[in-house]
């Protein structure tokens, strides 16, 4: 981890903002405002994090579904979802430095898995400062424990030294035991100090028997007797350096002085420590392991100057600030923190503002506004997720969790997603169905139906057509269906038609189209008085293109010169004036017409056969 120097003053809170200058402010609290730029953030780029992103919204949607269920999110459910999100970070985390090959590496790589590093501890310090709070004076077993899972450099040191035949002989041998001692973990470093040569000399044993004295304080003490024995083990310890009993041995007095809590002992083991905020965890525990809530501030402030004590390090000033608002349990100043410290476009802040609102755990003395707060948090996260082509669902889950403003950024963002193939489109459809917007569905259908058009895909694109409900867009397509048909005597794509439903009452032209197909499948199966009773209807319905109505006419002839009557007298007559009308339409038609023309061919027979259809209708009185 990187190392960190002194954190200056505090930064009064600022303008919030997110991309093209969105901005939040609580109108009863002008001074928490906060102002913010992101661009393209490496955590939406990067495959590797991807399954931070589905795992962590799958871990918000749960939340949502349990602060349903009740007013608020219990302490337990509260501290579930947190160690989620936790697990969800280091897993991501895992994967990210053990599964990517050593080739694939690169700077954006390595960026990410440091940041992703960096949240996993900021997370776990504030569930510990804000979530899983424990009762006053035992704050220090949580952070003991946070600073042995996180803190980790020195363990590879820790393998080797111990793994020696003589651990004394290697020259990391007293970092080692210090690194034990400063940890707490006294057992293993009686251990290893009974490891050495010398071990019976007095000073050894002098020392051993401090540190098997040491008390680490638990649950199981009562802080005020916990207290009286600290006190007493501490004059015990300061009476043995007044004696002089380890004079002898520079290291045994080192460590001495280190369990008495001198400043400059902690100086002189500087480079045991990865950051002034690991030193701090340990200085606690050998100064005042009994610490209070109120006095954390402080300490960060004396660890922050022991820290820097002639070392020259970059400055993290980001991580810092987050570290050191949050120990001084501010935690406005510290979700500001978090929006500036990470490329994370708001991943951190949006899903910790989420789960303590959930929980009613936002201060209301800081927030007036609970619901506005994590609303904004939440829109303004799914909208960056809306900006890639492959997250935008995810944004949507977000958004439909945001009951003020939601369904407002869910219609703005919908319009802006590209269909480039209908997987998309039906993602887009679903979600606008289970939401009720309508219009997108019927927008999303009539820019497919356009694109199969264009691609001359007429069965697609009437598909879609029929489900934008756009009468424009069915008749034009319809038209199309026929004149393919006039041209090859065959439907472009039968299954749609067979499935239009409710859909052919959309326009007159579709209903048509979608009875003339009625009408082959009339013939197709001989149901020839059915298929003759459909065709009347279709010619005096005036539902019928006029291009179109010669082919029904000529669709007529073979019915007519069936064995048996299919037509009765007023449908013969019917025919015969829609024939009379179709000749003088065509006689007074400038355009070629093959249907008309083939009908003016055919005239003559066409006339002979309904001249013997209405005689037979005549003669059996029909």
């Amino acid at each position: 981890m990187q190392s960190s120097t002194r954190v200056g003053r505090r930064r009064p809170l600022i303008e919030w903002s997110f991309a093209n200058e969105l901005t939040y402010s609580d109108p009863k609290a002008d001074n928490q405002l906060i102002h913010y730029r992101c661009v393209d953030p490496n955590i939406f780029s990067n495959s590797h994090s991807r399954s931070l992103l589905s795992e962590s919204m799958s871990v918000f949607k749960s939340l949502q579904r349990l602060s349903t269920k009740c007013d608020a999110l219990s302490k337990n459910e509260l501290i579930k979802g947190s160690r989620r999100y936790r697990s969800v970070i280091h897993s991501c985390f895992y994967k990210l430095v053990n599964n990517l090959d050593k080739s694939d590496t690169n700077d954006k790589t390595l960026a990410l898995s440091h940041m992703l590093s960096q949240m996993e501890i900021v997370w776990n310090l504030c569930e510990i400062l804000f979530i899983d709070i424990q009762s006053n004076g035992y704050l220090l077993n949580q952070l003991l424990v946070w600073s042995k899972w996180h803190f980790t450099e020195n363990n590879e040191m820790t393998a080797r030294v111990t793994s020696c035949e003589m651990p004394n002989i290697d020259p990391n041998y007293w970092d080692v035991v210090i690194s034990f001692l400063l940890k707490g973990d006294t057992e293993n470093a009686i251990l290893l100090l009974d490891l050495h040569s010398d071990k019976q000399r007095q000073e050894f044993t002098a020392l051993r028997d401090l540190i098997q004295k040491m008390p680490i304080i638990s649950n199981n003490y009562l802080l005020h007797e916990f207290y009286l024995r600290w006190q007493t083990w501490k004059e015990d310890c300061d009476q043995k350096l007044t004696d002089g009993i380890f004079d002898g041995n520079i290291k045994l007095k080192l460590i001495a002085r280190l369990l008495y809590g001198y400043d400059d002992a902690f100086k002189q083991v500087l480079h045991l420590f990865e950051s002034w905020y690991h030193l701090m965890v340990s200085y606690m525990l050998l100064t005042d392991p009994c610490i209070k809530e109120k006095s954390l501030a402080d300490y960060c402030h004396i660890c922050i100057d022991l820290y820097t004590f002639k070392r020259q390090n970059n400055v993290d000033n980001s991580l810092d600030l987050l570290i050191t608002a949050a120990l001084s349990y501010d935690l406005m100043q510290m979700i500001q923190e978090s929006t500036c410290c990470w490329d994370d476009n708001w991943w951190f802040a949006t899903h910790l503002v989420d789960l303590l609102y959930n929980a009613n755990q936002l201060p209301l003395h800081s927030v007036e506004y609970p619901t506005k707060f994590r609303e904004f948090f939440v829109i303004e996260y799914a909208n960056s997720l809306m900006s890639y082509n492959n997250l935008w669902t995810f944004g949507i889950d977000y958004l439909s969790h945001c009951l003020e403003n939601g369904l407002q950024y869910i219609d703005i963002n919908l319009q802006r997603i590209a269909i480039t193939e209908e997987s998309s489109a039906h993602k887009v459809i679903h979600f606008a169905n289970k939401l009720g917007l309508d219009f997108i569905t019927k927008s999303v259908c009539k820019v497919l139906s356009r694109k199969w058009l264009s691609r001359n895909r007429l069965g697609s694109a009437l598909f879609w057509a029929l489900r934008s409900e756009d009468p424009a867009l069915t008749n034009h397509i319809a038209d199309k269906f026929l004149d393919h048909y006039n041209k090859t005597r065959e439907f472009p794509d039968e299954d749609v038609l067979s499935n239009s439903g409710k859909f052919m009452v959309i326009s007159d032209r579709m209903t048509f189209l979608a009875k003339y197909y009625e009408f082959h499948q009339f013939l197709k199966d001989s149901q020839l008085e059915s298929a003759a009773q459909l065709l009347i209807t279709l010619l005096v319905s005036n539902i019928a293109p006029k291009f179109f109505i010669s082919r029904l006419l000529l669709d007529s002839l073979p019915l007519l010169e069936t064995q048996d009557i299919v037509f009765n007298s007023e449908q013969t007559s019917q025919l015969l004036a829609s024939l009379e009308d179709m000749l003088s339409f065509g006689e007074n038609c400038k355009e070629d017409d093959s249907n008309i023309q083939l009908l003016q061919q055919r005239q003559d027979i066409l006339r002979l056969a309904i001249a013997r259809n209405l005689a037979r209708t005549f003669i059996y009185g029909q």
